[in-house]
C-alpha cells in the first residue's frame, strides 16, 4: 500500500466492522460514563465495536459501587409535588424522582428538555460519521489500486493523501465532540 505510507492503521480503524480499535483507559471510561446515561447497552457495545460482557466488565471496573446509605426527608406541598413531577416526566425522570433531584444537586450540566431525542440525533450524527470514516477507506483502496495501476500520478495521490489525513483528522474531532456531549447531557 504505496498510497498510504504508513497510514494504513488510521484509515481502517474507522472501519469499525472489520477492525476493533484498542480503546485506552480514558476511552473506556469515556464509554462507561455514555452507558451509565443510556438504557440500551448492547446498541452501544454495537456502537463501538466491543462485546456486551466487555461493556459491561468494563461498567463493573470504573463504576465503584456507590451505596446510598443517607436518607435525607423533606416535606412539601401538593402544588410543589406536582410541578416536580412535571419536571421529572418531561425530562424522562417521571419513575424516579429521587434520580432527578439528584441530578439537579450534582450535575453541572441540567438540561431542560427530556435527553432521548438529542442522544438518538447525536448517535445518528456519530452513525453519519463512522460510514463517512468507511467511504474514505473505500477512496483509499481504490487510489491505492489505480496508483499501483499506475493510472494515477504519484503526486497527485500524495495531494489526496494528505487532504483524507486532514479530513480524517476532522472526523475523529466530531466524534469526541458528540461522545463528550453525550456524557454531558
Amino acid at each position: 500500500m504505496l498510497f498510504l505510507q504508513g497510514k494504513e492503521q488510521k484509515f481502517s480503524q474507522l472501519n469499525f466492522n472489520k477492525m476493533k480499535k484498542k480503546y485506552t483507559k480514558e476511552d473506556k471510561k469515556t464509554i462507561v460514563k455514555i452507558a451509565n446515561l443510556i438504557k440500551n447497552k448492547k446498541k452501544l457495545a454495537k456502537e463501538y465495536n466491543i462485546h456486551l460482557s466487555t461493556l459491561y466488565s468494563w461498567i463493573s471496573q470504573f463504576n465503584a459501587k456507590k451505596n446510598k446509605n443517607v436518607f435525607i426527608g423533606f416535606k412539601i406541598t401538593d402544588e410543589e409535588f406536582s410541578v416536580l413531577k412535571m419536571k421529572c416526566k418531561k425530562l424522562g425522570f417521571e419513575k424516579d424522582i429521587s434520580h432527578y433531584i439528584r441530578k439537579v444537586l450534582f450535575s453541572k450540566h441540567i438540561s431542560s428538555d427530556n435527553p432521548n431525542g438529542t442522544i438518538k440525533e447525536l448517535y445518528k450524527a456519530r452513525t453519519t460519521l463512522n460510514k463517512t470514516g468507511n467511504n474514505i477507506n473505500q477512496i483509499a483502496h481504490y487510489s491505492n489500486f489505480l496508483l499501483n495501476q499506475k493510472y494515477i500520478e504519484p503526486d497527485f495521490a500524495k495531494d489526496l493523501q494528505n487532504k483524507m489525513s486532514d479530513f480524517l483528522f476532522e472526523l475523529d474531532k466530531q466524534k469526541q465532540i458528540i461522545d463528550q456531549t453525550l456524557i454531558k447531557i
